[in-house]
């Protein structure tokens, strides 16, 4: 289940060729607007603004994102990417990135069912700090999509943070300021 709350405006354009390949084009903006998936994140998302343009082609079985911006209260993400219909399903490949945010606010961010086991013990050890920039590559294949886990080659993230504070044990002095 998914709920958008907000005023989008914007442009879909398509064609037909003579060989009736449908292609097109999108792009759509939104301001001051709500995402409440929460299968997906814990809280509602709200947005400052966001906007997303991209390619329809290949009767609609290549959907290029070719700009995605997603302003939120605490951090700012753009991505593009490709998502790919084939005889197997869906797949989609991109790359993301992030400005600076504080790692208390992190699990508002990462979704529920992406590394479940990781994003537990980091909400759990992780209490203070920045991350200062974070990148997202990633390889869904539709297998992907089918199971209850992905590929751990499926995501590649980086990120550069600064004054972290960690519990790595319960019960020893946590470390500060890493």
């Amino acid at each position: 289940d998914m709920a958008f709350a907000g005023n989008v405006s914007g442009k879909l354009t398509l064609q037909q060729s003579r060989e009736n390949e449908v292609t097109g084009g999108f792009a759509f903006n939104t301001a001051k607007a709500t995402i409440d998936a929460p299968t997906l994140f814990p809280k509602p998302l709200k947005l400052r603004k966001a906007g997303i343009a991209g390619r329809l082609v290949n009767n609609f079985h290549e959907i290029h994102v070719d700009s995605l911006s997603v302003e939120f209260p605490d951090t700012k993400v753009v991505a593009q990417g490709v998502a790919t219909h084939g005889d197997d399903g869906w797949g989609v490949t991109g790359d993301s990135s992030a400005t600076a945010l504080d790692m208390t606010l992190l699990y508002k961010y990462w979704p529920l069912p992406v590394a479940g086991d990781t994003r537990e013990w980091v909400m759990e050890h992780i209490t203070g700090g920045k991350a200062e920039s974070s990148t997202l590559k990633f390889d869904f294949q539709p297998a992907d999509f089918a199971g209850d886990t992905m590929r751990d080659e499926a995501l590649h993230s980086v990120v550069v943070a600064k004054g972290i504070d960690v519990n790595y044990i319960p019960g020893f002095p946590p470390v500060k300021g890493m």
